[in-house]
This record gives C-alpha cells, sequence and structure tokens, in this order.
C-alpha cells in the first residue's frame, strides 16, 4: 500500500508541475498583456518608454523561465502575488471568492448525492416501468443540454410565469442564512444537473447487477419487505464501486462552477477567473487555474486511494 500511495503521490506532483508550466506559457502565448488592457480601458496616450517602465513595473520585462521561477516560489511561500489590474494581492481576492465556491460546490455535491441516490435506485427496482423510461429519458437529457442553457432557461421560465427573480446582490450566509440559501439553491440546482444524470445512470446499473444476486432472491424468499431488500442489502453492496463516482462529480463540480456563476452572479471564483482572464491578470488567473488543478489532484489521488481499499487487486496491479 506505501509503494501504491508513493507511486500516487509522485503522479499528482508531475501533474501539478506540468499544469502549473502549462498555465503559465498558455497565459503568455495569448494575444495581448495586462499592461495592454489597462491602456485599453483606461485609454492612456503613454509614450513607448512609459509603456516600457510599466512592464518592468509587472515584472513582464523578464524572462519567461525567470518570471515563471518568481511565480512558483511566491506560490510556495503563499505569495502569488498582486492582481495587476486591481492591485489587490491575489490570495486577498481569492479569500473573497473562495467561499462562494465553496458553498455552492458543496450544496451542489448534496443534490447529486440525493438526486442520484433516488433516481438510481428507483429506475433499478422498477425497470422497465414507466418511471424507469421517465427517469432514463431525463437523465439522458441532463447529460446532453449544455448547463448555461439550463440555467437561463430557468432562469428567464422563473422570470415570466412567476415573476421570480434570485436575490442579485451576494449575501454571505452568516449576514442572513435564509437569503444567503434562497441565492444558492438554485445554482446549485442547475449546476449539479449533469452529474445527477451520470451517477444515477452508474447506481442503476450497479443495482441492477446487485439485484439479480442469489442473495437477494433469496432475501425475497425468506418474505423479507423490498424496501428491507433494497437498503439493508442491495444498496449496501451497489454502493461500493460507486461511492467513487462521486469525487469525480466533486472535480466537475468545482471546474463548473464558472458558467454557474456568470448565469446566476455569483462573485465566486469562477466570476472571479472570467473577469481575471478579460483584464489579461496573469496572477489571479495563474492561481486559480492552479488552485483548481491541485484540488483535482487531490481528489483524484483519493478516489485512486479508496478504490485500493475496497479492492486489493488495484494495489497490486498497479
Amino acid at each position: 500500500m506505501k509503494a501504491y500511495l508513493v507511486r500516487r503521490l509522485g503522479l499528482a506532483v508531475v501533474t501539478v508541475v506540468g499544469a502549473s508550466m502549462l498555465i503559465f506559457t498558455i497565459m503568455r502565448v495569448i494575444p495581448g498583456d495586462p499592461v495592454t488592457a489597462i491602456l485599453a480601458r483606461a485609454e492612456l496616450g503613454l509614450t513607448p518608454l512609459e509603456i516600457a517602465k510599466m512592464r518592468e513595473q509587472f515584472g513582464l520585462h523578464l524572462p519567461l523561465h525567470e518570471q515563471y521561477i518568481q511565480w512558483i516560489r511566491g506560490v510556495l511561500t503563499l505569495d502569488p502575488g498582486t492582481s495587476i489590474v486591481r492591485q489587490i494581492p491575489v490570495l486577498t481576492e481569492f479569500g473573497r471568492a473562495l467561499p462562494v465556491t465553496a458553498e455552492l460546490t458543496a450544496l451542489s455535491l448534496v443534490f447529486v448525492i440525493v438526486l442520484s441516490i433516488i433516481v438510481g435506485t428507483v429506475t433499478a427496482i422498477r425497470q422497465d416501468s414507466w418511471w424507469d423510461y421517465v427517469f432514463r429519458v431525463v437523465t439522458i437529457g441532463g447529460l446532453s443540454v449544455p448547463v448555461f442553457w439550463v440555467g437561463i432557461l430557468v432562469v428567464l421560465a422563473l422570470l415570466f410565469w412567476f415573476n421570480y427573480t434570485n436575490p442579485l446582490v451576494y449575501v454571505p450566509f452568516t449576514q442572513d442564512p435564509l437569503t444567503n440559501l434562497q441565492q444558492f439553491l438554485l445554482p446549485a440546482f442547475v449546476g449539479s444537473i449533469r452529474s445527477v444524470a451520470v451517477c444515477a445512470r452508474m447506481i442503476r446499473s450497479s443495482m441492477l447487477d446487485i439485484l439479480n444476486e442469489d442473495y437477494i432472491r433469496t432475501a425475497y424468499s425468506k418474505g423479507l419487505h423490498e424496501s428491507v431488500v433494497v437498503l439493508r442489502h442491495a444498496m449496501k453492496n451497489a454502493f461500493l464501486p460507486v461511492a467513487t463516482i462521486y469525487g469525480v462529480s466533486l472535480i466537475g463540480l468545482f471546474n463548473g462552477v464558472v458558467v454557474v456563476e456568470i448565469v446566476f452572479n455569483l462573485p465566486g471564483l469562477g466570476r472571479l477567473l472570467v473577469d481575471s482572464v478579460a483584464a489579461r491578470d496573469y496572477p489571479n488567473v495563474q492561481f486559480v487555474i492552479l488552485v483548481s488543478v491541485v484540488f483535482a489532484s487531490a481528489i483524484n489521488l483519493l478516489v485512486d486511494l479508496t478504490y485500493a481499499l475496497l479492492d486489493p487487486r488495484v494495489r497490486v496491479g498497479a
């Protein structure tokens, strides 16, 4: 197990380092830079010498490898720099946006777990019934339609049919819990649709395999009620191979908040990333994406370890 853990940790470290290089390179390759974006917005008529001084002020005059080394050194010392556009420390802006994204991701995961268990279990124990067909069509639709499109339709439908709009100004949970939940429940549900569809189909498939086992038929032959058979015998074993899927879904939920936060006007990491990309704000973009990569690598590592704990053959074959 130790050797397996070391290999997976090494792979995670290589992934993060490679991703940091890729992020840094892409931000320098795309057209434009922070100075150009600032001058375009402010409509400043600066001379080439003044523009060169601005680039030097932001460290953009240095060779790329030196800029990368300075940035990585700052990240490792928890000082990833200052926003070039807003002149605010990156960690300050990140700290303001993180609670919004964390809450949205957590609520979305709750929707994923609850709805996928209900849909997957019902469609399995009522195989080929009208419940099964309806939910299967719904899950296929959830996999097919873009999240931003669903979000826009939901917003427009609530506005025109019920004259309802989500609160537009972010309210922290500690300040007003009810308004905060009112603001987050709808975005969390919309953001969870795709993951619900994936997990529900996986649960249905796993449940169908378990329900055809001999010990399940034996439990029914003893006269046990269907709810007892499903909850105590089938569901417990069916969820062993499915449990790790929720870890992968968590990565998708965290990375998918960009679209949801834009549609519902939430000031989270997704909104910060979009605004920073538009402004070519290198420090913000690089740090937010790097944190996303670290988060995804950590979840993947936990998923791999969970697989290894549940099935020793994974450790042997890895």
